[in-house]
């Protein structure tokens, strides 16, 4: 059993967990909800035992697992694939102490002593293997890594030689490899494509073991949960709901519903007190009476319970970027490999002003490495990209590489508002007011970014973004992190946006409705109208209806010639 008893914990003079407790049964799969802010993560440490709270307890089961939102994979470069999965369920020594025993019985003369002891010796170890599951390792970590999309992975391979998401989604597949009683996932599914998510889902519904997840993906919470505690930011205290998702909405919307009702039905008695009460205060003989009545009426007031209610989302305003010209970006011919790793292939298209154009694929597709490309973080090992007349790009990466933990969320809006040359910059009362639609006020503002959650990191890097007045957004998995409020509020900031939009995202319903102008299929450098159907594909992408998916036609290069291979952008 996990139990969590009066856990509290305070960042400076803000109470983050205030008297914290629940409990959860063996073999229950809990959803922790919450905005992001309210400490979903910082009590996912402290049950990790990677952090201690001010006061209280926790339990947990002997065997934990625990994935942070930004795991630190450190295994050693030269450790294969299939090494860093033995290790994480300590087969990995008892692998090679086979490999060990078996040379030195091959190495023994016949009926020796010396045979004897290394068969005895081969058995001891080969007991113990079959007890971890050491037969059936190899073909359970080849279902994990196909799950996880990770298919095109040998076993084989070097850890040096994966890109940063794989190796993600390795230390994930690890912790499933591992099996503990108890897994901790802290939004497990934002390096993961729709297959590989659903394929999560359908392991966790399956688990024999306890789990405890926080995810803003809906979908999961719905299909993997039967528990739902929710974190509210104002009190740093814990609602308790049973079913999924959308049980604990109509939930709190039934709690919500009848503390109205005890409200309004208290209020009319209070009321009716409060008028008696005064009549009686005027009377000198009856100034006890309403004295008792008072006392009543504050008695009546302490037992109306506080209706359930939701946080203000942020508003995410974006700044006009300057006018460009009709074509904001080409890309032309470009091939990018890791190793023997071939990425991208002959990549060709152009973007048009004001277009939005979804990167669809799956995972290790190429769509990061194309949007690194395009950002200039990464050079092409052939082709090249142009970017239109006055455009400016603005990059924002999964992993919030351009925030400096160091400085407060003011100096880094800052800077980069400061970032941009105008006749007329921002001031600092002005890059404030626009924090604030970020949700970022007050002491907020001076907050390190170090101690931000993952998700007010995510609305930091966004605000920077739009400071910097790029017309041509390069958006990896924007919506990671984010509250339902916040991926609301991003989704009408984009949508309003008069700028060219490139986004990768795996949230269907998100993408569904902020509805692309067209879609780029990778690997196959397949161009269609977006069609919500292409979320859900792996193989041959197809229109709906059956239709083939067509390969768009070389871009106008705006009267440019078809450049050298050796150009760069």
């Amino acid at each position: 059993m996990l139990s969590v008893d009066n856990v509290s914990l305070s960042l400076g003079d803000r109470a983050i967990l205030d008297g914290v407790s629940f409990q959860v049964a063996k073999g229950e799969k809990v959803g922790l909800v919450g905005v992001n802010g309210a400490g979903k993560s910082t009590l996912l440490k402290i049950l990790a035992g990677q952090l201690r709270p001010d006061q209280g307890e926790v339990t947990v089961p002997a065997s934990v697992g625990y994935l942070p939102q930004e795991p630190r994979v450190a295994y050693r470069p030269d450790q294969t694939v299939l090494e860093c999965l033995l290790e994480a369920r300590g087969l990995l020594p008892l692998s090679r102490d086979l490999e060990t025993a078996a040379r030195a019985m091959g190495q023994a003369r016949p009926g020796s002593p010396e045979q004897i002891k290394a068969l005895a010796r081969y058995g001891q170890v080969q007991h113990e293997w079959d007890r971890l599951g050491g037969y059936e390792a190899e073909s359970l970590a080849r279902r994990l890594l196909d799950g996880l999309g990770l298919g095109r992975i040998e076993l084989g391979q070097r850890f040096a030689g994966l890109s940063g998401g794989q190796k993600t989604r390795l230390a994930l597949a690890a912790l499933l490899f591992r099996r503990p009683d108890l897994l901790i996932l802290d939004e497990p599914t934002n390096h993961l494509d729709r297959v590989a998510a659903g394929w999560l889902m359908d392991f966790l519904v399956a688990f024999p073991g306890t789990v405890l997840v926080v995810s803003h993906d809906l979908v999961l919470l719905d299909r993997a949960i039967n528990r739902v505690v929710r974190i509210d930011e104002r009190t740093g205290q814990v609602e308790v709901y049973r079913g999924n998702y959308t049980r604990y909405l109509a939930q709190r919307e039934e709690r919500r519903l009848q503390a109205e009702k005890h409200a309004t039905a208290a209020g009319r008695e209070m009321a009716r007190l409060q008028a008696t009460a005064d009549r009686w205060r005027a009377k000198a003989t009856k100034a006890t009476l309403a004295k008792n009545l008072d006392r009543r009426i504050e008695r009546i007031r302490e037992t109306v319970p506080a209706a359930p209610t939701e946080s203000r989302g942020p508003r995410m305003k974006t700044i006009e970027p300057p006018p460009t010209g009709r074509v904001v970006l080409e890309v032309v011919d470009v091939w990018k490999a890791y190793g023997s790793n071939i990425v991208l292939t002959g990549v060709t298209f152009a973007q048009e002003r004001g277009q939005t154009l979804a990167l669809l694929g799956p995972n290790g597709a190429g769509k990061t490495t194309l949007l690194k490309v395009i950002a200039g973080v990464m050079e092409p090992d052939d082709g090249a990209v142009f970017p239109g007349h006055n455009v400016r790009i603005g990059y924002y990466a999964q992993e919030h590489e351009s925030l400096d933990p160091a400085k407060t969320v003011f100096e880094e809006a800052r800077r980069s508002a400061l970032s941009v040359r105008s006749s007329t910059p921002l001031t600092d009362a002005q890059i404030r007011a626009f924090l604030g639609s970020f949700l970022f006020t007050g002491a907020k503002a001076q907050q390190r970014v170090g101690t931000l959650s993952g998700g007010e990191r995510t609305r930091l890097a966004l605000a920077k973004l739009f400071l910097e007045k790029a017309s041509l957004l390069l958006l990896d998995e924007p919506t990671n992190n984010l509250d339902p409020a916040s991926q609301e509020a991003l989704l009408k900031a984009l949508k309003g946006f008069s700028g060219s939009v490139i986004i990768v995202c795996h949230m269907a319903d998100f993408m569904t409705r902020l509805a692309p102008d067209r879609a780029l299929v990778l690997p196959s450098n397949e161009f269609a109208p977006f069609d919500p159907s292409l979320l859900a594909l792996e193989g041959p992408r197809r229109k709906r209806g059956g239709g083939q998916v067509t390969i768009a036609p070389e871009p106008v290069l705006a009267g440019r010639s078809r450049p050298d291979r050796r150009e760069r952008r």
